[in-house]
């Protein structure tokens, strides 16, 4: 790798969430039970990039490596400062998830031999995308499954520390879902670079939160085997972010937060799960 400075880190929506372990009806009409979930792991590498950035521009490639090492490595771009792809929503997504000033910053590695380690371990959670549109509305549903055993509790996790001695606190994981529409084909100039087609250019945010909707509360168990529906609903006209449907996708992440016992300190910074859904068609 060249030696630049690459820093690596480990909408209008309506949210209906209904337990497909009971009834799966819910007041949308939403029903996930023909869904398949995948039983695959995958591996997100989201990238926080400028079309301004000299370094941003001069790691394209090697992103590229990780980008194309495997159909299961979902990526996002997402642009901020001076950027014509950034936005008050790509913005909202920086706070919540990313929390760095440098530029470019990566969540998720784009080594290939550490991608491969990540897609043969047995994920303890995925989700699988259903995707309709009716006029300008697009009718979203996500069925998520717990395939593993999940420890939403860690005594001592949130190093917190009085007079010097760590006290017995805990941190509590929740799941959730974040969903993001994604544009190709965006041409223009990258600094250091030269002219280039952007892709998985994150326009806006369809989960209600940039960081994800609960799926489970903070400090609520869940089990191996249970499963959640959820739907969405996104006006295309109602939010003009992106130039062209046809090149849109959605992006859904499952995403692992933290809530620490005594600060309340919350953080998003691990992804337990992923599926893409091209809109082109439609």
């Amino acid at each position: 790798m060249k030696t630049t400075h690459l820093f690596t880190l480990v909408a209008l929506s309506v949210l209906i969430l209904s337990s497909c372990k009971k009834d799966p009806n819910n007041p949308a009409g939403a029903n996930c039970d023909a869904m398949e979930v995948g039983l695959q792991s995958t591996h997100v590498i989201i990238e926080q990039t400028g079309t301004w950035c000299p370094t941003c521009g001069g790691e394209k490639d090697e992103i590229q490596i990780g980008i194309d090492h495997s159909p299961r490595v979902h990526h996002m771009a997402v642009h901020g400062g001076d950027d014509p792809f950034a936005n008050d929503r790509t913005q909202d997504f920086r706070s919540a998830i990313i929390r760095s000033p440098y530029f470019p910053t990566l969540m998720g590695s784009i080594n290939p031999t550490f991608i491969d380690y990540i897609l043969d371990e047995t994920p303890k959670t995925q989700v699988k995308l259903d995707v309709s549109k009716e006029g300008n509305v697009l009718k979203i549903k996500a069925k998520i499954e717990i395939l593993g055993n999940y420890e939403y509790a860690r005594e001592n996790g949130c190093g917190v520390f009085i007079d010097g001695v760590q006290v017995n606190v805990y941190d509590y994981k929740s799941l959730n879902i974040g969903l993001y529409l994604l544009e190709d084909g965006l041409d223009y100039n990258q600094a250091a670079y030269g002219a280039f087609t952007h892709n998985d250019v994150m326009r806006d945010y369809i989960s209600v939160r940039p960081q994800g909707d609960m799926v489970t509360d903070f400090g609520e168990a869940v089990s191996m085997g249970d499963s959640f529906c959820l739907y969405y609903e996104y006006d295309l006209g109602a939010n003009t972010y992106h130039e062209n449907i046809e090149n849109c996708k959605i992006l859904a992440l499952i995403v692992e937060g933290n809530k620490c016992e005594t600060t309340e300190t919350e953080w998003f910074l691990h992804f337990k799960g992923s599926d893409m859904f091209p809109l082109g068609g439609l």
